[in-house]
């Protein structure tokens, strides 16, 4: 059973690499075959479809998401969590810079294939955003004060990796990260 599971996991890792790097439409099942070692017929044993495949990666990113979001959960206070969110995007910063932000860009390519990959990549930058507003409620007056903050950090962090992508330059990052730090200074 660990063979099964590690050749399903290697496949979902090769395409989720993959469509970060070229995009859904450019990344065919093939290219998941030969990226994760593994031979072309073997993926339908694992996967019916690229479809399954992309509801895999959404899975594998909300339990990324979730794993992240419950360590920085016994940070000391709201301000050391919401930075450990901001410091995760600059550490990524050289790879945002060469291909977007996983969760973003994930969310863009799936948006523009519509059905249930839209549906369900919608609730990863949902799963972010709930995480911030939860954060926020805990130092806001109310809970519109707490969603707006969250609101402002979440777009404030993808419209940075946007810029850093477009750009191709992960000081952008660095520089928005440190405005951020700022912000939450103030509350």
């Amino acid at each position: 059973m660990a063979k099964h599971n590690n050749k399903r996991d290697r496949l979902i890792q090769a395409a989720n690499n993959l469509i970060h790097h070229q995009g859904y439409n450019a990344t065919t099942l093939a290219d998941i075959a030969k990226e994760a070692g593994i031979p072309l017929g073997n993926v339908y044993y694992y996967f019916k479809s690229k479809e399954e495949i992309g509801h895999a990666i959404i899975e594998e990113h909300t339990q990324r998401l979730s794993s992240l979001f419950k360590s920085w959960d016994n940070l000391p206070n709201v301000k050391d969590r919401l930075l450990a969110l901001v410091y995760n995007d600059l550490k990524q910063a050289e790879d945002t810079a060469r291909f977007g932000c996983p969760v973003g860009s994930l969310c863009q390519e799936f948006n523009k294939r519509g059905g249930e990959l839209r549906e369900d990549s919608s609730k990863l930058m949902m799963q972010v955003y709930d995480w911030c507003r939860r954060q926020f409620e805990a130092v806001s007056t109310g809970a519109e004060q707490a969603s707006d903050r969250a609101l402002y950090l979440l777009s404030t962090l993808q419209g940075m990796s946007l810029l850093t992508n477009t750009f191709k330059d992960p000081g952008l990052t660095a520089q928005q990260s440190h405005s951020l730090k700022a912000w939450l200074d103030t509350i």
